[in-house]
């Protein structure tokens, strides 16, 4: 069940967490062939363009799930999983056996599967717990694409636009992923139900989702235990305990994180100074804030907006 809260604590995450998108390779591979995806901190979704072939998604799974042309298989945490052409193939390093298959003299262009393979790079400590809310993974067949319009008219735009060289088509494909990303969740929401684990069933949840809500509107406030615990009309050890068990950490990690990240964004999106930024976020001097944030980002403020700057500007 989504909520109104829900959506705005999952907007929140989505702006500020970074959530590096990319296509990562777009293989067309003549079977026998099998790719092995090995732990990654990033989500990976794969299309199938044209073909069929096997998911495992764990190495030792015996019962494969098969994906046809027109499916979608979103991975929220990449995981040691397999995609093969059929159960009998040994799989290899993805990228190497893409490698092998676009050296390959002569393919068997009949048994050839297309797929569009991308992913999202989890970096920030927002984007981690939110990705850890999800299923192994989501599979959506095409038939099931073509019950949600929004999601379907993404994908059919997505294929046509990533094979397309065409003026701007790489600026299309960038916002597709990120609408795409969106859409996967709203699908996940709306299936989604009260009896979720992890940081949805705190954004679900009435006390631990206000609190939620309170630290990411002002994060400047002098947040604690207590004044947390008594806006959320509970005590200070059930709000502890209750907060750890759905979030996975504690309220005071939880709303550094939140703090750092906002401040991350801040360095590198606006013109304010670091001690403007610090107090935004909710540190009275930036002695107090650098330490913080040298201590989770390994850099210091200024460092962090110098590298983002020289960087941008090698990219132009």
């Amino acid at each position: 069940m989504e909520t109104q809260l829900t959506k705005d604590i999952l907007a929140d995450v989505l702006r500020v967490g970074e959530l590096g998108s990319r296509i990562v390779c777009r293989p067309e591979l003549g079977a026998p062939w099998g790719l092995f995806f090995p732990t990654e901190n990033r989500a990976f979704f794969h299309i199938i363009k044209k073909g069929t072939c096997l998911f495992y998604p764990k190495q030792n799974l015996n019962t494969p799930l098969m994906l046809n042309q027109g499916d979608v298989l979103f991975i929220p945490r990449v995981n040691n999983y397999f995609i093969k052409s059929s159960q009998e193939v040994a799989a290899n390093y993805y990228l190497d056996e893409i490698k092998r298959a676009n050296e390959q003299q002569n393919p068997n262009i009949e048994a050839t599967t297309k797929i569009i393979c991308g992913s999202y790079e989890l970096k920030s400590e927002l984007s981690i717990p939110f990705f850890a809310l999800l299923p192994n993974y989501i599979h959506l067949s095409g038939e099931e694409l073509s019950r949600y319009p929004e999601l379907g008219q993404t994908v059919r735009i997505l294929i046509k636009e990533e094979s397309d060289s065409r003026l701007g088509s790489d600026l299309i494909v960038a916002r597709l992923l990120d609408i795409f990303l969106v859409q996967i969740i709203r699908f996940w929401l709306t299936h989604c139900t009260q009896d979720s684990s992890g940081w949805l069933a705190a954004t679900l949840d009435l006390e631990i989702g206000r609190a939620l809500s309170l630290m990411h509107s002002y994060p400047e406030r002098k947040w604690n235990l207590d004044n947390l615990a008594k806006e959320t009309g509970i005590s200070r050890t059930k709000f502890f305990t209750k907060f750890n068990q759905l979030v996975g950490i504690s309220p005071m990690q939880y709303l550094t994180n939140w703090r750092i990240e906002l401040a991350k964004q801040m360095l590198t999106s606006s013109h304010s100074s670091i001690l403007e930024i610090a107090n935004n976020v909710g540190y009275e001097s930036e002695s107090a804030f650098g330490r913080v944030f040298k201590k989770r980002v390994q850099t210091t403020p200024g460092k962090y907006k110098k590298h983002f700057l020289k960087t941008s500007q090698e990219i132009l």
